[in-house]
């Protein structure tokens, strides 16, 4: 036999989720969202700076590599759009590496490419020297130079410097935004 405040616990038992409780699970999640949605967002951010940095070091060291091992001068470019480096069409922004024939800095159809990076479109790239810069035979460039990569939006970004040896070192800067 049941009693009274059992049939009253097994009646509430079986009626569900009322609308209150709906709307107050709702809230903490949107605001536990709010609060951990801009901190994903950041992360993912740097994370994506971070990958694109390591690629743009490791295609600096491929294409000194190559100059090497090729004994031909090797010729890194497309940071600036203005001036693209090719005299083939780009689909999107991209970093390339090629045999430079003639030296001057602009892949022709026959140069060989060496590699191939693609930039994401929310990198700043910007290098202190011009459009280009070449390895030689040796693995020297001549000159010294440094680059910026900064993401839209993060605070931090970072300096890639070339020395005319060749010798690569990067360090964390402060970007604009």
């Amino acid at each position: 036999m049941l009693l009274p405040s059992s049939i009253s616990a097994q009646v509430n038992a079986n009626r569900g989720w009322s609308l209150i409780d709906i709307l107050a699970v709702l809230a903490i999640v949107l605001l536990s969202g709010k609060l951990l949605l801009p901190n994903w967002a950041q992360g993912l951010s740097q994370a994506h700076l971070l990958q694109q940095h390591q690629s743009f070091l490791l295609h600096l060291r491929q294409a000194r590599v190559a100059a090497q091992s090729y004994q031909q001068s090797v010729s890194l470019c497309g940071w600036l759009v203005a001036t693209p480096c090719t005299n083939l069409d780009a689909s999107q922004p991209e970093i390339i590496s090629f045999l430079d024939i003639n030296r001057d800095g602009v892949r022709q159809v026959d140069e060989k490419l060496v590699h191939r990076q693609s930039l994401h479109a929310s990198l700043s790239l910007v290098f202190n020297r011009g459009a280009y810069v070449q390895f030689s035979a040796a693995g020297n460039t001549g000159q010294s130079g440094s680059w910026r990569l900064c993401w839209h939006g993060q605070p931090a970004g970072y300096k890639v410097v070339v020395s005319s040896s060749g010798a690569l070192r990067s360090e964390k800067v402060a970007c604009h935004g």
